[in-house]
C-alpha cells in the first residue's frame, strides 16, 4: 500500500506482473511488468518506489510510482542484466 493509503499494490506471480490498484475503488491503474514471478515488494517511506525481487533472477527491480513502470534493475554479482536492458525492459 502507498504511504497514504491512496494505491494498493500486488503481484500476480503467474502473470509476471505486479498490479497498481486505487484503493477507494478498487480499480486497476495499471500492470507493470517484470520478466518473472514477482516477490516481496518493498514500497519506499516516500512511496516514490517500490523494490522487488524477482524469482530466479537473483536481484532487485526498481519500479516508480508514478511513471508505473520498471525503472532500474539492481543485480547481484553474480547475474547478468544486460538481457533485460536489451529486451527494452528497463528504462
Amino acid at each position: 500500500m502507498s504511504p497514504g493509503g491512496s494505491r494498493l499494490y500486488v503481484t500476480s506471480g503467474g502473470d509476471n506482473k505486479i498490479v497498481a490498484i486505487d484503493a477507494a475503488t478498487l480499480t486497476p491503474r495499471a500492470e507493470i511488468p517484470t520478466v518473472s514471478w514477482p516477490r516481496i515488494p518493498t514500497i519506499t517511506n516516500d512511496g516514490k518506489a517500490i523494490f522487488l525481487t524477482i524469482r530466479w533472477l537473483n536481484g532487485l527491480i526498481k519500479i516508480d510510482t508514478e511513471k508505473l513502470k520498471a525503472v532500474d534493475w539492481i543485480e547481484d554479482s553474480r547475474h547478468n542484466a544486460g538481457r533485460l536492458l536489451r529486451r527494452g525492459f528497463v528504462g
